[in-house]
């Protein structure tokens, strides 16, 4: 479990008395990615809410390292034509968390963005 990122151990996952997801076990491992789909109310938010900490299981354990961060960009289907985001941009947004509110991104942030557009294939 020592490189371990999250693990669900048949974990149910739900609000108030209604279940919307049950049974679930797996395990991410660092360096994995988890890709999440599936139509409107199969519960991928609510999974990712119980990844995060956000919602408390039903039953099972769901476990993660006490030390760790997650960066979450919520999905929308169409982006505010206002304010265009590139790929780059929103992964970027993703660096930000560990920065003061009026510091730049450093050599390394960009680093980072650029080796994860890189492993997704979005480069």
């Amino acid at each position: 479990m020592v490189d371990s990122v999250v693990r669900f151990e048949d974990v149910s996952l739900g609000y108030g008395k209604r279940r919307v997801l049950q049974g679930l076990s797996f395990d991410l491992r660092q360096g994995e990615f988890l890709g999440i789909i599936g139509p409107n109310g199969a519960g991928k938010t609510t999974l990712l809410r119980g990844i995060l900490g956000l919602v408390r299981p039903k039953a099972g354990r769901i476990w993660s390292p006490a030390a760790l961060h997650y960066g979450y960009v919520m999905q929308r289907q169409f982006l505010d034509t206002r304010f265009p985001f590139s790929v780059r941009d929103v992964v970027r947004m993703g660096r930000l968390g560990r920065r003061r509110p009026w510091q730049r991104l450093g050599r390394e942030d960009l680093r980072q963005v650029g080796d994860a557009l890189e492993i997704t294939g979005m480069a």
